[in-house]
């Protein structure tokens, strides 16, 4: 791939996902960092970014959230967050609280 095409692919889901949050940046970033082939974070990233499209972006982020402190990096699992509308979030004593109503 071009450099100047490999760049493009680097930095153009990060500015759409800093949009979006900033726990959502993290998990763009690192899916970027890990995968061998661009192409697929690429399209990975996207995949994640759309769903902004459907679920709010405070939700798309919340999710990204969870899926950092948990280590989720599969999209589909974040989409399953995003449907059963069930996030939840560990709070200090160790319970599990819904992240948003």
């Amino acid at each position: 791939m071009a450099s100047y095409h490999r760049q493009i692919f680097a930095t153009v889901p990060k500015n759409w996902a800093a949009g979006v949050g900033p726990d959502t940046l993290t998990w763009i970033s690192e899916r970027l960092a890990e995968k061998a082939h661009l192409e697929q974070a690429y399209r990975l990233c996207l995949g994640l970014l759309s769903l902004t499209r459907e679920y709010l972006s405070e939700r798309v982020n919340n999710s990204c959230r969870l899926a950092n402190t948990e280590g989720l990096n599969q999209l589909k699992q974040i989409k399953l967050n995003l449907k059963n509308k069930a996030l939840l979030q560990k709070s200090g004593d160790g319970k599990l609280m819904p992240l948003f109503s």
